[in-house]
């Protein structure tokens, strides 16, 4: 297998600049999960690590190797795509064996090998039928086989789920992250679907605009997040933010939005002492920590509830309480809301975040939630 090291890469495609500056550490035998929106570097990022993309400048190491200038089929890697790249006038069969073929191997190792993937992803029964003839989700397990028969030292997956329904998607992550420890390979996997990467990877890296924002587990990324993005983009319905200033109160803090306020707990205090003199401050708060109080309170936020969606665990109300302006929060399932009412809303204090509205960086680094 093998340890991926990327140092400093650029790279540009004339005056676009797709990836700025990015290093990162792959140990081997890791699932680490790119995460990101449509156009933030990720794909960049897998096809630099298979040799496709050349990075402008920066380096790429393979087990302390340097291969940024080897060409794709001397890294030893595989590769699934979106689309299952298959030859649609060959069987699965002949699909798998079209990876071995280049490599000059013996009819009977072959078929060796071609049994034992069909063992180990349960498609036994797909190896001669033509692509035509299988689901989607079947077309992405022959294209796995197809990636895998070879015993790469990396595997990269590009967006494989993308194209299959929610239960395909939601049976083949699971899937796919026991192949991986079953093989003890390295694997690389691109998403823009943060349930995906917060499901499967070791660690999730978040990209935006050709960054890496942060890299961790899926609980410190969630619980932890470096910046506004990192929290707004991690999350589902996604976090919250409000505009407004600290002031001192009595003996504490207070939060203080031209709508609301809240009080401050001393926990909080103690993490942003240092910042407590900052201007503008965002307050970042999760859907399930607002609460819905029974009667109005002093400092609560009013506002109308725009649109209701109950989802049958819980229920989500988007709440509308300035012209234009929306938040959502999560409440019990037998909640009663409708559009139009007015509801009184308070941010949980003790579950709240703190960024510098103007680095957008999160005041409360290393607190944990």
């Amino acid at each position: 297998m093998a340890k991926i090291y990327l140092e400093h890469l650029h790279k540009r495609y004339g005056r676009s600049l797709a990836l700025e500056d990015l290093t990162a550490e792959i140990q081997d035998r890791e699932l680490i999960v790119f995460l990101g929106p449509s156009g933030c570097g990720k794909t960049t990022t897998l096809n630099c690590i298979a040799g496709i993309e050349q990075p402008t400048s920066g380096s790429i190491y393979f087990d302390n190797e340097d291969v940024t200038d080897w060409p794709p089929h001397k890294r030893n890697i595989a590769m699934v795509f979106q689309s299952a790249l298959l030859y649609p006038h060959l069987t699965a069969r002949d699909n798998i064996k079209m990876s071995l073929r280049i490599a000059r191997m013996s009819k009977e190792e072959m078929e060796k090998r071609v049994k034992e993937v069909a063992e180990l992803l349960e498609i036994h029964e797909l190896l001669d039928k033509l692509p035509f003839h299988m689901s989607g989700g079947q077309r992405q397990r022959v294209a796995t086989a197809k990636a895998i028969v070879r015993n790469p030292s990396v595997f990269l997956m590009d967006e494989p789920l993308a194209s299959l329904d929610a239960a395909m998607r939601e049976a083949l992550r699971a899937e796919i992250v026991v192949l991986q420890k079953k093989l003890g390979i390295t694997m690389v996997f691109v998403t823009h679907d943060q349930i995906e990467a917060m499901t499967m990877g070791d660690r999730v890296a978040v990209m935006q605009a050709g960054r890496l924002e942060q890299v961790g587990t899926a609980d410190a990324i969630y619980n932890s997040p470096v910046n506004t993005f990192v929290a707004g983009f991690v999350g589902s319905p996604p976090m919250n933010f409000f505009e407004g200033t600290i002031k001192q109160h009595d003996n504490g803090y207070i939060f203080e939005h031209p709508k609301f306020y809240i009080e401050l707990p001393g926990t909080i205090i103690q993490h942003c002492q240092e910042s407590m003199e900052a201007k503008n401050i965002t307050l970042g708060v999760r859907p399930q920590h607002i609460s819905l109080l029974e009667t109005p309170r002093p400092g609560a936020i009013k506002g109308q509830v725009y649109a209701v969606e109950r989802l049958g665990k819980e229920t989500v109300i988007i709440i509308e309480y300035e012209s234009e302006t929306k938040f959502k929060a999560i409440v019990p399932p037998f909640s009663k809301q409708n559009g139009g009412e007015t509801v009184y809303l308070l941010p949980q204090a003790e579950n709240v975040y703190l960024f510098d509205s103007k680095t957008r960086k999160n005041l409360l680094s290393g607190k944990s939630t």
